[in-house]
């Protein structure tokens, strides 16, 4: 095997395993074994009213490769769910067992 195909083999294989240790977007911590974590995705510049709506999903999974997703959790539910026509603050609350085996992911919303 060439020099070259080498370095591509281990650069691909690099890859492949960063990619594999490495959570989504809404897991920062990966390789939990359990995680309970919040924190905000958007702000608007109104002011933070009285009402919350919550909207969650469950992931069912091998690490970071979901087999089943159950719910709805998007923010224009999670606004139903709480009678908010204008929102302020958009944060999620995220629990997760076993590296994404079983991950339980809220949308909060707060608003007017």
């Amino acid at each position: 095997m060439s020099q070259r195909l080498k370095n591509l083999v281990r650069a691909f294989s690099l890859l492949i395993i960063a990619f594999a240790m490495t959570a989504c977007v809404t897991n920062p911590i990966p390789l939990a074994l359990y995680g309970n974590y919040k924190g905000s995705l958007h702000v608007f510049p109104e002011k933070i009213g009285p009402k919350m709506g919550k909207s969650c999903y469950t992931h069912f999974g091998i690490g970071t490769l979901p087999l089943f997703l159950i719910g709805d959790g998007s923010v224009k539910s999670a606004a139903d769910n709480g009678s908010i026509t204008k929102i302020a603050l958009v944060d999620f609350e995220q629990e997760s067992i076993l590296t994404g085996i079983y991950a339980r992911t809220c949308i909060v919303v707060y608003g007017e």
